[in-house]
């Protein structure tokens, strides 16, 4: 079963945003942002141990910076994200930064392949997808035994989501 996603536009209004947000320069960063990434990592490490060599997927990796942040760790990483212009940002990002991390442009929820990943990180994504239920499903079937799932979402103060 497939389902389409909705496809935001905020990389094409707004570039790539969260390479700002990682920023060392004060007045760029975004320090909610960087410990919200922080803290996801440390979950990971702590559920997995060391992250070298282990297979993580980012879903929703958007612009690729927490995919770059978890490629730090010494993981091998793959991302997923609907937006064209999002992946199109992570894979240049990705290239000047010489990393060999895998992007993919997909709007369904179907990533990589089953029983393939250590880890799945879902960063601020199960919020706008349309089968949350389905999502999770599709997570649990690409994780190893013993793999480890980790969703975040932030705290919104507005009735409905911004974007």
């Amino acid at each position: 079963m497939k389902s389409k996603e909705i496809i935001f536009n905020k990389y094409d209004i707004k570039g790539a945003y969260h390479w700002k947000d990682i920023s060392k320069n004060p007045l760029r960063c975004n320090s909610s942002v960087k410990a919200r990434y922080n803290y996801c990592i440390k979950l990971l490490e702590n559920s997995l141990g060391s992250l070298k060599n282990k297979k993580i997927l980012d879903i929703g990796c958007g612009d690729g910076v927490l995919s770059y942040l978890l490629w730090l760790k010494g993981a091998k990483v793959f991302g997923s994200d609907p937006s064209n212009t999002g992946v199109e940002i992570a894979i240049n990002m990705h290239q000047k930064l010489n990393t060999d991390v895998v992007f993919e442009c997909n709007e369904s929820y179907s990533y990589f392949g089953n029983d393939m990943f250590d880890g799945i990180v879902c960063s601020d994504v199960i919020e706008h997808v349309q089968k949350p239920d389905f999502l999770l499903k599709q997570i649990k079937k690409q994780l190893k035994i013993n793999g480890v799932g980790l969703l975040s979402t932030n705290l919104r103060h507005t009735k409905e989501p911004l974007d």
